[in-house]
């Protein structure tokens, strides 16, 4: 695309604007465009990313090593307090006029909602609540503090806490039944990632364009999780139904990544079905041979078909 001093100058050519009018637009547009490199990542947001890296390895070891000698009061608060520090580090680090230290400042959130789902799920452990119903309230934990978060800061690494505390929360509540754990946990993904999606698409939910790579690939891998229980070959194929959707949902609105995400499920779920059905009678390859020429030509005849309606 043209810069916008070419275009300028094209316009002026054009006799389509005078030069003070031409003056005053490149104006606007610099004072309006942020410098290139304030959204650039720097090497001070490196240092930030690598030290907390290597610190909250060094912490984990040291809580590891020293696990078993430790009291319960103290296993809860080993994992709280690195918690509180990263709910402050993240505030101090927003409050920076520099864009890396920002984006750092995210980061910590982020990683703050993982480690309110470690704190809470170590206290239910640690005071002998049912493994299923503390993995539920960890969930709702992450949960809750990822949506608030992400209120307050909405960006990327936002977004991924709250996917992440979703599908925690989805595990949690999958566990309840006695049978069929997979089954309900991937349905459960795949609801939750469904409901964020329509949020996405309603404007409800930014940054959009990673919101609908994470819960786009929720919705998919869900189900196609769920159909891994092997009672259940309805569930298997509603994986295709899936990728169905997210292939219209790209269509509709012209979104590549619906697309990617909708042809990647329809493709592993028909491996796996292949392989699991039809690996004793026709033969595996063969039925991959058969459903790719199928799936081929099924593609060429709506290209065709389409064109004869547009003639």
């Amino acid at each position: 695309m043209p810069s916008i001093d070419e275009q300028l100058r094209r316009w002026r050519s054009a006799g389509l604007i005078d030069e003070p009018t031409a003056n005053r637009i490149a104006e606007f547009e610099r004072s309006s465009t942020p410098e290139p490199s304030a959204s650039r990542p720097g090497i001070l947001e490196a240092f930030l990313y690598l030290g907390v890296a290597i610190a909250g390895v060094g912490t984990f070891v040291l809580l590891g090593d020293n696990w078993e000698q430790l009291r319960p009061w103290a296993r809860i608060l080993a994992l709280a307090a690195p918690l509180a520090l990263t709910l402050l580090a993240g505030l101090v680090m927003r409050a920076s006029s520099e864009p890396g230290v920002v984006r750092a400042g995210h980061v910590a959130w982020m990683l703050s909602v993982a480690l309110l789902a470690g704190t809470v799920a170590v206290a239910g452990n640690e005071l002998d609540i049912d493994d299923r119903d503390w993995l539920v309230y960890a969930g709702l934990a992450a949960t809750a503090l990822a949506l608030v978060l992400w209120v307050v800061a909405p960006s990327h690494p936002q977004i991924l806490g709250v996917a992440a505390a979703l599908v925690l929360l989805a595990s949690g509540i999958g566990a309840f039944p006695d049978d069929h754990n997979v089954l309900f946990g991937g349905v459960m993904v795949t609801l939750f990632g469904a409901v964020a999606l329509v949020f996405v698409e309603m404007g409800l939910l930014s940054p959009a364009a990673l919101g609908r790579a994470v819960f786009g690939l929720m919705a998919a891998a869900g189900i196609y999780a769920a159909g891994l229980d092997d009672d259940y070959i309805l569930v298997e194929l509603l994986a295709f139904a899936a990728g169905g959707a997210l292939i219209a949902l790209s269509i509709w609105r012209g979104l590549f990544v619906y697309m990617i995400l909708g042809v990647a499920v329809i493709f592993v779920a028909l491996v796996t079905f292949i392989f699991e059905h039809f690996a004793d009678t026709i033969g595996a390859p063969l039925a991959l041979i058969i459903s790719g020429a199928t799936l081929v030509a099924g593609a060429l005849i709506v290209a065709r078909f389409r064109h004869q309606r547009l003639a």
